[in-house]
């Protein structure tokens, strides 16, 4: 995603190469008209952010007189805990950073509030500071031998170095085809790590360092009730959203059929901007309809459904995995579409994104069973398997990749989970922490931060969240975060924004102030093995939309001959069988039953962004 990239050369060099380094990265991040660079180079490092600009703010900025370089990718809201007056103008970030640097040193770590990655260089010292936000939304990854050290907000900037060989990295393969994505650090190129939240990393010394300047802690429950907590919950997010909206003229909300987004558009109705509203998927589907229904109780006048194209996911799928790495083409090659389509000016739109609900509005990946500290690591390890797809990870499902790679696979599916979960085990007793820890920058930040492809082209806001709201959410009792029940967001809807809460969601078919019938929920889910089992009778004949989804890879697969041959010509081809990872007597089953009516899409996705990502980054060797 954009935002902070550049080097430092260990051991010094020729500013000129430097310079065409720092060029080069820079071409290779470029990919939007809508970006704005500004960079810096001396001999041992070059510093540079790309990204929309945001009227009035700098990105960067070098002081002749101190040496000191300093630059911040992504939002700075606002500053906390400040040493008195620094003496700069608010909307100068950079500036901030230089004085801040110049006083506190690496004490100017947890100053800056918002999601961001920064860097610091002092030039008269020869020392670097890099650090992230405490969740670490915007990813950065970094690279390093013996004479260099890479960073950036996208991976393929690292291309730009010459001596850099992308290899794939068997832990990392693994990982993407046991869980559909690589947990912690890991990113499918050897050498290639992610940053993980609330770490710095320093140059001092000629040498590079890394590690935590923060780690999470769960304090005993407090005992504040449900409406104590809605109250001091609202007051943060309606600050939050007042910075956060601080420099855009209107507001881009995506809104879908479920709690999070509707939340969202009752707090930034307070703010007095114009909104657009935008439901996305086919039309008629009940994203769109319950979307209509709560953008019109909320006053929206500026409200759309983006119909999918399905042709999207052969048009996109290599632009995706170019912007974004390995991810299955599936709902976000779709999203690169939506984004071309919303028509508004990127740089004065500030987009409010519901993803961060679970941290902003306070709610869990954990069910009340886990509420205990009486585990062993094996319970564990089968609880956290079912939501990292481990329902679909079998012997059947390895039959799709060779026997020595389907051997690695199995061998390495607990044991990967474990090495993570062991990182979560020291902030709380509670299994329920340590899973929703885990969960949290693994599926969350790891997974569904790569699907936010938003940010490569708007101002893309994780809404209502900042630094004090993940304070607020680790003091909220437990037993208000168990998931499904939502609680602190289903009660704080009904109390705030009554007449939101009162359009029945897509997932309850029932507003939140009834209790969901559970003979609905039978119903509809009866009605939709029937339309698969159907459509399986039928030899694939049959395409029978649930209209209760935005999304119908199968039926699409079925219905577009040329989506059916993207498929097999890339997953048949000569190239992608040499490669060795693949069964190719499986993949042929595979691609036959899709086109009968069994659903296997989401296989077929993933080898095929596998073979995608290979292309486009390890054949560039």
């Amino acid at each position: 995603m954009p935002g902070l990239f550049g080097f430092i050369r260990k051991k010094g060099g020729e500013k000129q190469a430097g310079e065409k380094l720092l060029a080069g990265m820079q071409s290779k991040l470029a990919h939007n008209p809508a970006y704005r660079s500004e960079t810096y180079s001396s001999d041992w490092f070059g510093l540079g952010v790309i990204d929309i600009p945001t009227p009035g703010q700098s990105f960067l900025k070098h002081h002749p007189e101190s040496r000191i370089t300093a630059a911040s990718g992504g939002y700075i809201y606002d500053w906390q805990n400040l040493p008195g007056d620094a003496g700069i103008a608010a909307s100068d970030n950079p500036g901030r950073l230089t004085e801040l640097y110049r006083r506190l040193g690496e004490g100017v770590i947890g100053k800056p509030n918002g999601s961001h990655n920064t860097a610091i260089f002092d030039e008269t010292k020869k020392e670097a500071l890099i650090f992230n936000d405490r969740l670490g939304h915007r990813h950065l990854f970094y690279y390093e031998d013996d004479e260099i050290f890479l960073f950036a907000g996208e991976y393929k900037a690292f291309l730009a170095y010459d001596k850099f060989m992308p290899q794939l990295e068997d832990a990392a393969v693994a990982d993407y085809f046991n869980y559909f994505f690589t947990l912690g650090d890991k990113t499918l190129l050897k050498g290639v790590r992610r940053l993980r939240w609330a770490h710095k990393i320093t140059f001092r010394d000629g040498r590079v360092s890394l590690g935590p300047y923060w780690e999470f802690h769960f304090e005993p429950d407090s005992s504040h009730t449900i409406p104590e907590l809605i109250e001091e919950g609202q007051a943060l997010w309606q600050d939050n959203l007042r910075l956060q909206l601080a420099h855009a003229d209107r507001i881009l909300i995506p809104l879908s059929g479920g709690m999070d987004s509707r939340m969202v558009l009752g707090e930034a109705s307070l703010m007095g901007k114009e909104i657009f509203t935008f439901s996305h998927g086919i039309k008629g589907c009940l994203d769109e309809t319950i979307g209509r229904r709560v953008a019109a109780a909320a006053g929206v006048k500026n409200h759309s459904l983006i119909e999918f194209d399905p042709n999207w996911l052969v048009d996109d799928v290599e632009k995706l995995i170019w912007l974004a790495g390995p991810l299955a083409p599936t709902v976000p090659g779709l999203l690169l579409g939506v984004c071309r389509n919303y028509g508004l000016p990127p740089e004065t739109t500030a987009l409010l994104n519901g993803l961060a609900g679970r941290t902003a509005f306070v709610y869990s990946y954990f069910n009340k069973l886990d509420i205990t500290a009486d585990l062993d690591m094996a319970e564990k390890l089968q609880r956290l398997k079912r939501p990292l797809f481990g329902q679909f990870v079998n012997d059947v499902y390895y039959e799709s990749f060779r026997p020595e790679w389907r051997l690695n696979f199995g061998k390495r599916y607990f044991p990967a989970i474990e090495e993570e979960l062991t990182r979560h085990l020291k902030a709380s007793p509670l299994f329920c922490h340590q899973r929703d820890l885990f969960m949290l920058e693994n599926r969350f930040r790891g997974h569904f931060d790569d699907v936010d492809l938003n940010r490569y082209f708007y101002h893309d806001h994780m809404a209502c969240e900042d630094e004090r709201t993940l304070d607020f959410y680790l003091k909220v009792p437990t037993t208000i975060k168990v998931y499904p029940d939502r609680a602190l967001l289903r009660e704080g809807l009904k109390i705030k924004f009554p007449h939101l809460a009162a359009i029945p969601t897509q997932a309850g078919s029932a507003s939140l102030f009834e209790a969901a019938d559970p003979r609905k929920k039978r119903r509809r889910e009866q009605m939709r093995r029937l339309k698969l089992l159907l459509e399986r009778l039928s030899g694939g004949h049959l395409r029978l939309y649930n209209m209760d989804n935005y999304i119908h890879y199968s039926q699409w697969y079925r219905k577009h001959r040329r989506i059916r041959k993207y498929f097999e010509e890339t997953l048949l081809d000569k190239r992608t069988c040499d490669r060795g990872y693949f069964n190719r007597a499986r993949v042929e089953d595979l691609l036959k039953s899709q086109k009968r009516g069994v659903y296997v899409y989401n296989d077929l996705a993933l080898l095929l962004a596998f073979e995608i990502f290979n292309r486009l980054y390890i054949d560039r060797r």
